[in-house]
């Protein structure tokens, strides 16, 4: 069976001193079977869960004052929240948030991803005229490294292929890069389109990664 879910958050009075009326970016499941818990992604308003009774908001403040939310991953009881504005970590639940020192500090981060298997995970940022980059964490979020030279470009995708913890691809405003070491290095991306003529490398949008063949993208 598959259900549908028409996401739609009527804030109290409260949330709306804060800004404008969030608009939902992104949902995320946490990992271990808890099906009854939705975590929502805003612009502008932070984080919302939906513990079985419909969607309410972690805490009076958002993560950061309108910092738009980009990606959530989770270390245990831990969060972690990639932002237009930096990375940062919550250890009570989504509420309390902290900044997260080191290399992406500061960053106005495209996403936080993280591989079923692989156990790293990766941050990208999409900053106007400043050098972008990806970095990748292997202690769920404690320290970062740069896995690649500074972009010029802003990164708008990243895909990371679930056949192959190995294979990932960015793609940039400048163009796409694939990594074969699990995001630790990158090299320009080199491919054959399946239409004629094909589309400039900036042209193109990462869209998915075939889940049986990590050698198949779709763009």
């Amino acid at each position: 069976m598959i259900r549908w879910l028409l996401l739609t958050l009527v804030l109290p009075g409260l949330a709306l001193a804060h800004g404008d009326r969030p608009r939902v970016v992104g949902l995320v499941f946490p990992p271990g079977g808890e099906a009854d818990t939705v975590y929502a992604l805003t612009d502008q308003q932070g984080l919302f869960a939906n513990p079985k009774s419909g969607f309410r908001w972690l805490c009076e403040d958002a993560v950061a004052p309108l910092a738009g939310l980009r990606g959530l991953a989770f270390a245990g009881q831990r969060l972690v929240a990639a932002t237009s504005v930096g990375l940062f970590a919550s250890e009570d639940g989504g509420c309390g948030w902290a900044r997260v020192e080191g290399p992406p500090a500061g960053h106005r981060l495209a996403g936080l991803w993280t591989h079923p298997t692989d156990g790293g995970w990766l941050v990208a940022s999409q900053g106007e005229g400043v050098l972008n980059g990806v970095w990748r964490s292997d202690d769920e979020g404690e320290t970062w490294t740069m896995a690649m030279p500074a972009l010029r470009g802003r990164v708008r995708d990243l895909r990371w292929a679930v056949s192959d913890a190995d294979r990932v691809y960015l793609g940039t405003t400048e163009g796409n890069w694939r990594s074969d070491d699990g995001g630790r290095s990158f090299a320009p991306l080199v491919a054959e389109a399946a239409i004629a003529p094909p589309v400039q490398p900036s042209e193109a949008r990462l869209l998915a990664v075939d889940p049986d063949d990590a050698d198949v993208v779709f763009a």
